[in-house]
C-alpha cells in the first residue's frame, strides 16, 4: 500500500496572460517600493525637524555646557573637584584632562558655533523679508529659547498681540526654516 497520489492541477497560460501577470507583479513591486521610500523619507524628515527642535529647545543648556564644562584640573574651582579629577586620572598632576568630556564639549561647541551662525542667518533673512510675520517668528524663537531670560508663551502672545496658538505655529514654522539652515539639503522636504 502506498500513499495516494496527490492530484496535480496544471494550467496553461498564453504568452499574453504571462505578460499581464508579470506586468501586474512589477507594478505592485514598484508601488510597494514607492510607498516604502515615502515612509522612510517622511521618517527622515521628521528626525531632522526633531533634531532642529532639540538644538533650539536646549540652546541655553548646550551653550552653558560649552562655557562652563570642566575637563582640565586647572579649570576646577572647587578643591574637592580638583582632587576627584586627579583621582580619576590616577595622578596628582595639573597637566591632565578628562579626554572623553573634552571631546564631547569640543563636538558640542562646533555644533553650537554652527547653530549660532545659522541663527544669525535666519535673523537676517527675517529682517529683510517683506513678510512681517517672518521677523515675528524670529522673535518668538528668541524669546522662548535663545534669550538669556526665557519668556512664556503667554508673554510673547501679549507682546506680539497674537494668540498663544499663533505663537506655537510661528515656532513650528521657524523650526522648519532653521532645520534647513542647520542641516542643509537634508532639511528640505521634497
Amino acid at each position: 500500500m502506498g500513499k495516494p497520489k496527490e492530484k496535480v492541477t496544471r494550467y496553461v497560460l498564453s504568452e499574453d496572460q504571462i505578460s499581464n501577470i508579470a506586468a501586474i507583479g512589477a507594478a505592485e513591486g514598484v508601488k510597494a517600493y514607492k510607498e516604502e521610500y515615502q515612509r522612510t523619507e517622511k521618517e527622515r524628515q521628521s528626525r531632522i525637524l526633531n533634531n532642529a527642535k532639540i538644538l533650539i529647545k536646549n540652546y541655553r543648556r548646550f551653550k552653558g555646557l560649552c562655557e562652563q564644562s570642566v575637563y582640565e584640573i586647572d579649570d576646577a574651582d572647587d578643591p574637592d573637584l580638583q582632587e576627584v579629577l586627579e583621582m580619576m586620572q590616577g595622578k596628582s598632576s595639573k597637566n591632565y584632562e578628562i579626554v572623553s568630556i573634552k571631546d564631547r564639549v569640543v563636538r558640542t561647541k562646533i555644533i553650537m558655533d554652527h547653530v549660532d551662525t545659522m541663527i544669525g542667518v535666519f535673523k537676517k533673512q527675517c529682517e529683510v523679508s517683506t513678510d512681517p510675520e517672518e521677523l515675528r517668528r524670529y522673535r518668538v524663537i528668541e524669546g522662548l529659547y535663545l534669550a538669556e531670560e526665557p519668556k512664556s508663551i503667554r508673554d510673547i502672545a501679549e507682546e506680539e498681540a497674537i494668540t498663544t496658538s499663533t505663537v506655537y505655529r510661528d515656532a513650528e514654522k521657524a523650526f522648519k526654516k532653521l532645520s534647513i539652515l542647520f542641516f542643509g539639503i537634508d532639511g528640505v522636504r521634497f
